[in-house]
């Protein structure tokens, strides 16, 4: 896509958003309501999820925030937004809005399914506004709070962390064999927390969203030979990583503006 720059490999994905373009824009506008509803949103027929009254709520949710929830919500955005989609490896089975109150959501930021095998993954993003380190070292502190966040999460978890991550799966898709099929799953992640809850049962990816201001992005292969060389992750049944990197976070904030009105 133009102005937007992507590397991977089997762990580690990388985006870069280098201009905010009219094929961004465009991509925005199409994915919008499916990632603030869920999938099920696509199909709903409901005038609440369409693309300008979702487009409206989510300006009702953001305008009044402080700037560091404007740049955490706008972070989850962007990870929805190029972590999930039908020419990627995952789907998203929850939704980008809170489902009780106009606000952030709470649990997990992203509950993802592996198209190739039906794993469930557990995302765990953190975002953050220029810092005085470079571009890799300010990525892999946010890793590094991620990781730490959610490990403790899955390790001694609250009482509704899954109830919650059950109630956005029946909310963001429709009624198949395939939500059942990842209910089911969810309900024994539930089980297990109040049996024996471990991070070491789950699938983790660790997402990092850094608004630049001006400086230098991070390069892949330094980013990746940081990443490798931190011998301390948290251990979990398989970790994946996902960053991405803008200038600013305003320019986004400016299109939900424009869009709501």
């Amino acid at each position: 896509m133009p102005g937007v720059t992507a590397w991977g490999n089997d762990r580690i994905n990388l985006i870069s958003i280098d201009d905010f373009t009219v094929e961004l824009e465009a991509l925005i506008r199409e994915r919008f309501s499916e990632i603030c509803w869920g999938p099920a949103a696509l199909r709903s027929g409901s005038a609440a999820h369409n693309y300008k009254n979702t487009m409206r709520s989510m300006w009702r949710r953001i305008s009044t925030k402080s700037e560091a929830t404007k740049i955490g919500m706008i972070g989850e955005l962007l990870t929805h937004l190029f972590l999930v989609g039908e020419d990627r490896k995952f789907q998203s089975v929850n939704m980008l809005f809170n489902l009780e109150e106009a606000s952030i959501k709470k649990g997990f930021d992203l509950v993802v399914r592996a198209s190739a095998n039906d794993e469930i993954y557990l995302v765990e993003v953190k975002s953050s506004a220029i810092a005085r380190i470079n571009a890799e070292s300010k990525a892999i502190a946010m890793l590094n709070k991620g990781d730490a966040d959610i490990f403790g999460k899955l390790n001694n978890p609250a009482d509704n962390l899954w109830s919650n991550a059950l109630h956005h799966c029946s909310s963001a898709l429709r009624k198949t064999d395939l939500r059942d099929k990842i209910e089911e799953i969810l309900s024994h992640f539930q089980d297990e927390a109040f049996t024996a809850p471990s991070a070491a049962a789950h699938n983790v990816i660790l997402a990092g969203v850094g608004f630049n201001a001006g400086k230098a992005f991070c390069e892949a292969v330094k980013l990746q030979t940081k990443i490798d060389g931190k011998a301390n992750w948290n251990q979990y049944k398989s970790l994946e990583f996902f960053i991405a990197q803008k200038e600013t976070f305003q320019a986004t904030i400016d299109f939900i503006e424009k869009e709501a009105a």
